[in-house]
């Protein structure tokens, strides 16, 4: 429980202690109905004693008609929640970062799949329990991502600036190696906060180490030091707006991994909440809507004239003014059709929302080159996702020609 405080201008404290039986009248109808819907999943409700649904979901201040940006989904329990909580009018973005080193979502479920015939434990696959809730009407406001986050030397990419961000139990998984993201942290928080509406809320709870203050032990751990954390995100320009006990447990000492047997998965958890100020410069570069204008109803040829085998090899793209898109090519290393969902993110990249094939569905990914060029324009772009390799060569052909010839 927290003690309330004013500070009078003579220096005096005039404190209060908020009365724990009427604790749940803070708790408003609307997050009270989330948490207690009927169509929760029974494997969901078992775990609201340990993580206090209401309590978390309360704090943040998230409220029906939101768009949130979820990071790290992992199983799906609190998406569910975040999209009971938002409404039909609401939406949430259910974002995971992609594992270091996998050029795509083929390659991990490639890897899972040998495994499995191997007779192999695989690893655990959380995102594709949350792509399975996009499959769901009753979560028809869920809209899965996955993406590398190590693009750009840290990025964090979403269609639309939103009301507010919720990261629960992952922020210590950036500072691993499994994301390649630790050296980027700065970057992925800033990329985060420009993907935040001013004024918008940032709720973060992770499990407890207050003696890891340059995230050395978070590997060994899974915890994260709550002051550390909170100076990193001050860092990138939010202001801490409170903090709450409700997740503390003060058994749990912090000298074993999260994952040790014997902690009965209570573990001493910090959560508090960050702010984007109402005043704050704005940086989100998405371009002028009108900005593809013209370029609809033409041909977008990436790697022209390439036959080969390689990735590199010719594909064509075409952009619908309703922010769908479809793309072609042999079927020699990935599909000859994709479709999915195009939008501009904060840093002013021009993303691609996998849909179809349905195994790259929420599969993301961003590229740096100016798409809004005319017919007959040629220009080459760096490698997709900032990575290695020679620049990607472009032109636009006038007219709707999918096919290669």
């Amino acid at each position: 429980m927290k003690i309330l405080c004013a500070f009078l201008a003579a220096g005096l404290a005039v404190c209060a202690i908020p009365d724990a039986a009427n604790a749940a009248d803070d708790v408003p109808a609307y997050v009270h109905a989330a948490v207690t819907d009927p169509g929760r999943p029974p494997e969901d409700i078992s775990l609201d004693d340990l993580r206090k649904p209401e309590a978390v979901l309360a704090f943040s201040q998230v409220k029906p008609g939101m768009t949130v940006a979820e990071l790290f989904p992992r199983g799906g329990y609190n998406t569910r929640l975040l999209s009971k909580l938002v409404g039909a009018k609401g939406k949430v973005y259910s974002v995971s970062p992609m594992r270091a080193g996998y050029p795509s979502l083929e390659a991990i479920n490639a890897e899972r799949a040998e495994l499995i015939r191997q007779g192999k434990p695989a690893p655990p696959d959380p995102y594709g329990a949350t792509v399975a809730v996009q499959n769901i009407a009753e979560y028809g406001n869920v809209v899965p991502m996955l993406e590398m986050f190590t693009q750009y030397g840290g990025q964090f990419s979403v269609p639309v600036q939103v009301d507010a961000i919720w990261s629960v139990d992952g922020y210590h998984d950036l500072h691993g190696h499994l994301f390649g993201v630790a050296k980027m942290m700065d970057s992925v928080n800033r990329a985060v906060f420009a993907s935040l509406k001013n004024g918008g809320v940032a709720l973060v709870a992770d499990f407890a180490n207050d003696h890891d203050a340059d995230f050395a032990k978070v590997e060994a751990s899974n915890r994260t030091d709550g002051q550390a954390v909170k100076a990193e995100l001050l860092a990138a320009g939010f202001v801490f707006d409170g903090e709450s006990d409700a997740l503390v447990n003060p058994k749990d000492d912090h000298s074993k991994r999260t994952s040790d047997p014997s902690l009965n998965g209570v573990i001493d958890q910090y959560m508090m909440r960050f702010k984007k100020p109402m005043n704050a410069p704005n940086t989100d570069k998405r371009p002028p809507k009108d900005a593809m204008d013209g370029y609809y109803g033409n041909t977008n040829i990436m790697n022209r004239g390439t036959v080969d085998a390689s990735p590199r090899q010719e594909r064509r793209m075409f952009y619908h003014a309703d922010g769908t898109y479809q793309e072609f090519g042999p079927a020699v290393s990935r599909s000859p059709v994709q479709s999915g969902l195009w939008y501009w993110d904060a840093a002013g990249h021009n993303c691609m929302l996998h849909q179809y094939p349905v195994d790259q569905r929420g599969f993301t990914v961003c590229h740096s080159a100016a798409l809004y060029k005319k017919p007959g324009d040629n220009w080459t772009q760096e490698p997709a996702g900032g990575g290695n390799g020679p620049p990607t060569p472009f032109t636009i052909i006038k007219g709707y020609d999918p096919f290669i010839k």
